[in-house]
């Protein structure tokens, strides 16, 4: 190539620059990922690196994935309430209840009181979240002795159904003790997969749809 000339040969005079084509770049605008928040016990808190990739590849904007452990439902109210205040989810899907069947039993609570005492902590907390446009409870395993979860279970799992977009893990579950370690409530490796499709299969059924 002559000095100070351009690729083609041809020679620029000297002391000039040959100006470089233009490239245009197209900025692509973020993709509005409706938002949701999970507020559990220690299902969900094992189950949650599976319910964190499944509900981000399924096109959810995922605030929260909150899993305490040992936890009934009144004790979750306050974070009900603050994920809510933020006006900005979508969706929020609870995940409790085997904790109040526990608590039934340690405090020898008899049937009316039991259930006085769990449907108010759940009315509060699906109060609570009215103000949010889809809400899903998933329900007990009723299929386990556990706590009297086969007994108090059914109840509690047939009075979400009827107030609430209910995930009914009694039947994803039945029939898969592969699902469960030996008190037949917390989950192993393969449950926690299980539990997560569940979940986010009934929020894909139920709540606004996600984005690609």
């Amino acid at each position: 190539e002559p000095a100070g000339g351009d690729a083609t040969g041809t020679t620029a005079p000297q002391g000039t620059s040959v100006p470089l084509p233009t490239q245009t770049f197209t900025t692509l605008a973020p993709v509005d990922r409706p938002r949701i928040a999970v507020v559990g016990d220690s299902l969900t808190h094992t189950a949650t690196p599976e319910l964190l990739w499944q509900l981000r590849f399924a096109g959810w904007d995922v605030v929260t994935i909150d899993g305490t452990l040992g936890a009934p439902i009144a004790d979750r109210v306050p974070v009900v309430q603050q994920l809510v205040a933020t006006g900005e989810l979508d969706a929020i899907v609870f995940a409790l209840g085997s904790n109040d069947a526990r608590l039934n039993v340690d405090t020898g609570r008899d049937v009316g009181e039991a259930w006085r005492v769990t449907q108010s902590a759940a009315f509060t907390a699906l109060a609570e979240a009215q103000v949010v446009p889809c809400v899903v409870w998933v329900g007990v395993n009723a299929n386990a002795p556990t706590w009297k979860l086969d007994q108090w279970g059914a109840w509690f799992n047939a009075w979400l159904r009827y107030y609430t977009h209910y995930a009914d893990w009694t039947a994803a579950s039945a029939d898969h003790p592969e699902y469960f370690l030996a008190d037949d409530v917390h989950l192993s490796l393969t449950g926690n997969r299980a539990y997560a499709e569940l979940m986010v299969a009934t929020v894909a059924d139920a709540c606004l749809p996600a984005a690609p």
